[in-house]
């Protein structure tokens, strides 16, 4: 059990790290060296966790949008909550979908 927490810490300070550092310096200037060493990782771990740099951030945009992807299906849910069974107008689903 420890080791299989270890990996999912592991996974996810190897993605935090990836998503800083790809924001901070774009994806071609972001090396798998640099992105192990700040994760306090080796690469090792990113290719058995991803497999290659191109999976790696392929699974930090699906983190993110997953998130962000639920928080705007939360916004459109309160809107309908809202709306008491009215539709929407097109311009409450685009503030949801954009400005969330």
């Amino acid at each position: 059990m420890s080791d299989q927490k270890n990996g999912s810490d592991t996974r996810e300070r190897i993605l935090d790290v990836a998503e800083r550092l790809f924001m901070e310096n774009g994806y071609e200037a972001t090396s798998m060296r640099t992105i192990t060493s700040a994760a306090e990782a080796n690469l090792a771990a990113v290719n058995y966790h991803f497999g290659s740099k191109e999976a790696l951030l392929r699974e930090v945009f699906r983190r993110r949008l997953a998130w962000l992807n639920h928080e705007r299906l939360q916004a459109l849910d309160k809107l309908e909550e809202q709306a008491g069974g009215a539709p929407l107008k097109p311009s409450q689903i685009l503030e949801a979908f954009f400005g969330t």
